[in-house]
């Protein structure tokens, strides 16, 4: 049941994210042919929409992959900042 919750929430913002991008080329394609026709808001509006769809989705993805241990370590919050690679910052 878990697993067929979390399909129908990610379809919904893919959904989301497709209706934003509708609401873009419609919003500039009514311009285009169109130009008395209001093109900010639904621009605007559309925009919003798709950065939560891609937000939320690719934190989903971000947090299935922690999950599951396949995130490098500098992402997973080690405290141990990178090495610098051998070839770098001889002292001579």
């Amino acid at each position: 049941m878990g697993l067929l919750i979390s399909w129908i929430i990610l379809i919904g913002f893919f959904l989301l994210g497709g209706y934003g991008v509708t609401l873009v080329r419609d919003a500039v394609m009514g311009h285009l042919f169109n130009p008395s026709q209001p093109w900010l808001g639904p621009t605007l509006a559309g925009t919003v929409l798709i950065a939560i769809s891609v937000g939320f989705l690719g934190g989903f993805i971000y947090y299935r992959e922690k999950k599951r241990g396949k995130v490098k370590g500098a992402r997973r919050g080690t405290d141990d900042p990178p090495s610098p690679p051998p070839c770098c910052f001889r002292s001579g």
